[in-house]
């Protein structure tokens, strides 16, 4: 019976002995069909037995089944020529069946996973190796790291040092000094890049270990290198440096790596690998290192851009390093070099913030301004980098101009924060700020309210309220004390400068007379100028004589009828050039054509002031022709007005103190030189040629006078009328003085006309000036006498004059030389009289001293007659106008306008000040003074010791420091309550008696000896 084959017969017949080739071959495939058929876990022991029983007979071998391994696959670059390895299924079976025939139905691994030491891959070559790559690179990274395993400890690398392991040979490229076992063909063959990568895969090596190196230039002393060979290993990618587990490993040169530090390893810096050794940085191994270039710390550049960087853990420690090594790693440290970069840790708005040098400040204050950060370490930290205080003023002036703030709230902080730093800014900064457009105003334009910003300069201090008028044409701000006191330094003024309240008038005067509102508040605005014109440069007042500034009037008479006398003329207003307007010095001839004429405010000042910018007086635009009848001779009228106008004319010069008179009155007193005479009739031309103006008016007059060039004066009297003191005056006055004034007529006229009963009871001393006078001429006339006979005699030589307490060409410390009083005036005033006089003169409100900031030093000029001529003496000191800059010890402090930067004064004389003031006060009790009527000033230079004014005596701190202040600031203060004693007496004086004369010597000696008695009491305190 025939059945079915089975498994076992299979076994059986495999059993009864070998198979051939083609056998093995057809019993294979037979399987490998079988379990693709059925792939169940029942066959696996099935092919264990087939695999155990199976047996192959090639040639002379009987090959079993059981001891194959591994097969060659047929489509690898191993040559089959071997060398193979011995449990190889062999290629004449292998090269008919599949791979995966043979891997999966057989279970056969490919050749790679055999040990190769038997081998000698130098014989196979280049062959051998690229082989290998293949295989290799078919496999999967575990069997490739498996693979290394297994050929980790085999010699089987050819070197120039014979076999070695593959941890024991080099690339070529690795031979530092020619003596490494280098991988190196028989053939010579250079190594292909592939093969290449299958050396390095089985862990031939790149680099050498630095173990190596330090063993054999250490230990053994093998290597001994040339300094070419020294900078060679210097630049070579030698050692490794320290990665992740998961990185790649790379080798860097020396010079790229840091010492294995935890520090740098927080840093983020690349570390060498050290491995499991500990690093020492004494040893000789880290010496080298060093040698070589590894670095101790990070280049300074390379610490900034750390603490600079991205990361906030890396900035942190790289800050704490840099702060901790400051002194001895980073001696240079500049943070201007570092300007720009953002390293410093700050503030803004309270948020931690990145910030430069140039940004980041220790001062809080300045985080106001919106760009500045506040340093966010502690002070000590922020000494060590050099972190500044605070903003340069030259941060803060560019910061300025391109920045200003925005609103009166940032300013008030801004230049409040600023006023503390005004010494450091520099004169020319402080211009520069003076002119920039920072100050935050509010312009009101037809209800509309905009902000613009103006310099510094161009604002003022004070509300509305405080310069009604002034607000109207300047801007006025108020910050607060701290922020005023900043822009003070920056150009700020209190009020308008006298050149820039003119400026604003000839830019727009019709704009400045509609803001006044009015002819008396424009009016006020001139006078102020004209008070002060002294302060205005000399191309000012050039172009104020071209434009079109001053106030004329005129008046119109009400009808049309040209009467001048109208009851009710009509008096107009207008702007006009200076040489368009007249001073009206005559009021006859302002009678006569005045509807003609503009005319300038009848006051003083403001006449001067129209002078000055071309006005013309009208008495010198109108010219007098004068025609008379017959001579009346034999009357006694002409002898009787001469003799009167002769007697009281010296009652008027007293009184006049304002200007000298052209001629003397010896000069006058001669009837050669003073000639009246009486006409039966008089009438004077008066023409006026003005402009295009051309008017002329003839009438009658009751007195006349005239005079050709030097030579005698005339009078004339109309013997048909009264004479009419009021015309001899006027007459009179226009040859007497240059500029004579309408009050100068009516002081005369009344001096004429009125009896000299009436005159005394009017307070005329009309008896003492008289004799007074008498004794001055009689003298006079005594030293002409005099001088006639010694004119033909050779001058005696002079003695040097003694300078007076008041005035002094150097100050040099006064000469007292004691003069013999000389007998007091008759029927004087008793010295209590006098005394109780002066006094209520200073017992005032001081208020007068001080008006204003600016004080207009115009103290009362007296004249009287007194030179061999009869002139008049000048005795009052002038200065120019003083500045009040302050109080020490209630005493008030002036300077003048010479002195520069008047508001730095205080300070800066604060020690003199304080030992002066105190001198003072004592002398103001010794003459039962009020300490508010004495003052200090302050000049340059000039002669000027002390004056009075208004009831105010001045002292000058300059001569003080000369003479005094050494004494004093050493505890001696009896010269100078002495010297200041008799310099006050003097100046008392001057308020009894105006010059300097024999009269003022009297009130000044009386002085002296009422008072020695409690100078002498202050003196023995």
């Amino acid at each position: 019976m025939i059945r079915n084959i089975s498994f076992q017969d299979v076994i059986s017949a495999l059993n009864a002995g070998p198979l051939c080739e083609d056998d093995m071959v057809a019993c294979l495939n037979w399987w490998a069909k079988t379990y693709s058929a059925n792939p169940s876990n029942s066959l696996l022991a099935i092919r264990m037995e087939l695999l155990t029983a199976a047996v192959l007979l090639l040639g002379d071998q009987i090959i079993p089944l059981s001891t194959i391994k591994h097969f060659l696959n047929p489509r690898s670059l191993i040559p089959s020529d071997g060398p193979l390895p011995p449990n190889l299924l062999p290629v004449a079976i292998s090269k008919h069946l599949t791979s995966t025939t043979l891997e999966q139905r057989i279970s056969l691994d490919g050749i790679v996973n055999h040990r190769l030491a038997p081998l000698r891959l130098q014989s196979a070559g280049v062959r051998a190796f690229r082989a290998g790559r293949v295989q290799l690179d078919s496999l999967g990274a575990m069997t490739k790291a498996e693979v290394a395993g297994i050929l980790k400890d085999i010699q089987c690398i050819p070197t120039s040092g014979g076999l070695k392991t593959p941890g024991e040979s080099y690339f070529l490229k690795a031979d530092l000094f020619h003596d490494l076992p280098v991988v190196t063909l028989a053939s010579g063959t250079t190594l292909k890049p592939s093969v290449e990568r299958l050396l390095a895969d089985l862990g031939v090596r790149k680099h050498v270990d630095l173990q190596v190196v330090f063993t054999r230039m250490i230990k053994t002393q093998e290597w001994i290198l040339s300094p070419a060979e020294w900078a060679r290993l210097k630049m070579t990618a030698a050692f490794p440096k320290e990665t992740k587990t998961s990185e790649k490993r790379t080798q860097c040169c020396a010079k790229d790596l840091y010492e294995p530090l935890e520090v740098f390893r927080q840093l983020g810096l690349p570390v060498l690998d050290w491995g499991q050794h500990k690093w020492r940085p004494t040893s000789d191994q880290a010496k080298i290192l060093f040698d070589l270039g590894l670095l101790r710390f990070p280049p300074l550049d390379l610490l900034i851009n750390l603490c600079a960087g991205s990361d906030q853990q890396i900035r942190t420690f790289a800050l704490k390093y840099l702060v901790d090594n400051l002194a001895t790693r980073y001696p240079n440290y500049d943070p201007g070099d570092f300007y720009e970069i953002s390293y410093l840790p700050a503030l803004k708005d309270n948020k931690p913030i990145m910030g430069s040098p140039k940004d980041v400040f220790i001062n809080a204050d300045y985080a106001v301004f919106g760009v500045f950060l506040v340093f966010a370490q502690p002070s000590d930290v922020a000494l060590k980098l050099k972190v500044q205080q605070h903003p340069s003023t030259a941060r803060i002036v560019t910061l300025l101009e391109s920045t200003a703030p925005q609103g009166e709230a940032e300013a008030r902080k801004w230049f409040g924060t600023l006023a503390s730093r005004i010494s450091d800014f520099s004169s020319a900064e402080l211009k520069r700020l003076s002119v920039a457009p920072i100050v935050p105003t509010q312009s009101k334009d037809e209800k509309v309210i905009s902000m613009r910003w103006l310099p510094p300069s161009q604002c003022f201090f004070g509300t509305t309220a405080k310069a009604a008028f002034h607000s109207k044409m300047f801007v006025f701000v108020d910050f607060g004390t701290a922020a005023n006191g900043f822009l003070s330094a920056c150009g700020t003024k209190d009020s308008p400068s006298i050149e820039q309240v003119t400026q604003m008038l000839l830019a727009e005067p019709a704009g400045i007379f509609k803001m006044a509102e009015g002819v008396a508040n424009y009016l006020d605005f001139l006078r102020s100028i004209a008070v002060n014109h002294r302060q205005l440069s000399s191309a000012t007042i050039a172009r104020m004589k071209k434009a079109s500034i001053l106030l004329g009037s005129t008046r119109k008479p009400a009808s049309g009828d040209t009467d001048y006398d109208d009851d009710n003329p009509i008096e107009q207003y207008d702007l006009k050039r200076g040489d368009e307007i007249v001073v009206a010095d005559d009021n006859n001839a302002l009678k006569n054509f005045g509807e003609y004429l503009f005319v300038a405010p009848q006051e003083d000042i403001l006449e001067e002031f129209y002078l000055l910018l071309g006005s013309r007086r009208l008495s010198g635009l109108v010219k007098e022709d004068y025609k008379t009848t017959a001579e009346l001779k034999g009357t006694q009228l002409p002898a009787q007005i001469r003799s009167l106008i002769l007697e009281r004319l010296p009652l008027f010069l007293h009184e006049h103190t304002h200007a000298r008179t052209r001629v003397s009155f010896n000069w006058l007193n001669n009837e050669a030189h003073f000639i009246v005479t009486s006409f039966g009739k008089l009438s004077v031309t008066k023409s006026l040629a003005f402009g295009t103006i051309r008017k002329s008016k003839t009438q009658e007059a009751s007195a006349v006078a005239k005079r050709a060039g030097s030579g005698p004066i005339h009078l004339w009297i109309a013997g048909n009328s009264q004479v009419d003191m009021y015309e001899v005056a006027t007459s009179l006055n226009r040859l007497l003085f240059d500029s004579p004034k309408t009050n100068d007529a009516l002081l005369f006229m009344t001096i004429l006309s009125t009896d000299l009963k009436a005159l005394k009871r009017r307070g005329y001393n009309v008896d003492r000036i008289l004799k007074h006078q008498n004794a001055i001429r009689q003298a006079a006339l005594e030293e002409q006498a005099k001088k006639a006979q010694l004119i033909a005699k050779p001058p005696a030589p002079t003695l040097p004059t003694i300078p007076t307490s008041t005035t002094s060409p150097l100050p040099l410390p006064p000469q007292q030389d004691p003069q013999d009083a000389p007998p007091p005036p008759e029927k004087s005033r008793p010295l209590s009289n006098m005394m109780s006089t002066f006094k209520k003169r200073f017992t005032h409100d001081d208020k007068h001293a001080r008006e204003g900031n600016l004080l207009q030093n115009r103290e009362q000029m007296q004249q009287v007659n007194e030179s061999l001529n009869e002139g008049y003496c000048d005795i009052s000191g002038r200065v120019g106008d003083l500045i009040a800059v302050g109080d020490i010890s209630g005493v008030k402090v002036f300077v003048s306008q010479e002195v520069p930067d008047p508001h730095t004064f205080m300070p800066l004389k604060y020690e003199p000040l304080t030992r002066f003031a105190p001198i003072m006060k004592g002398l103001a009790e010794v003459y039962s003074l009020p300490l508010a009527s004495l003052h200090i000033f302050y000049d340059l230079d000039g002669g000027l010791i002390a004056f009075n004014r208004n009831g105010s005596i001045f002292l000058n701190l300059r001569y003080y420091e000369a003479w005094h202040d050494a004494e004093v600031k050493a505890g001696s203060t009896r010269t100078a309550y002495i010297s200041w004693f008799h310099t006050l007496a003097h100046e008392l004086a001057h308020n009894l008696v105006g010059p300097h004369n024999s009269e003022h010597e009297f009130w000044f000696s009386s002085i002296c000896e009422r008072y020695f008695g409690q100078m002498a009491n202050r003196l023995a305190l």
